[in-house]
């Protein structure tokens, strides 16, 4: 089993039990969505090779999707992220439940980023 860096899902369950009802709850992603991300994430990885650091990840973002790169790496950083840290697509996936948290026009934001994704390939 590859040993990386990747998002703390054990400390976040742990966090999850003592959280007051104003901490944000992960919001629930369908499959499809799901999917739409882990092939997102695969664009993102140009190297191919299954994860990529929170910094390489903030700036394919900012270039595919016209995001500030400074404003990605503070949403991850306040996800617990630091820029040096690896993410695969799975961690991915659950990093993007919890940026959703909270804000249910986030959904449209995948949406257009997968669409945005698609013209530019």
């Amino acid at each position: 089993m590859r040993d990386i860096i990747s998002w703390p899902l054990a400390e976040v369950r742990r966090e999850q039990k003592h959280a007051t009802s104003e901490s944000p709850k992960p919001v629930a992603i369908d499959r499809n969505h799901a999917s739409d991300l882990k092939q997102l994430f695969d664009v993102y990885d140009k190297r191919g090779r299954g994860d990529i650091p929170i910094f390489y990840l903030a700036r394919r973002m900012a270039e595919l999707h016209d995001l500030d790169e400074d404003d990605l790496l503070a949403i991850f950083e306040g996800a617990g992220q630091e820029p040096r840290d690896l993410v695969d697509a799975d961690t991915f996936v659950e990093l993007t439940k919890f940026l959703l948290a909270g804000d249910p026009g986030m959904k449209n934001v995948l949406d257009l980023l997968k669409t945005r994704t698609a013209e530019k390939h």
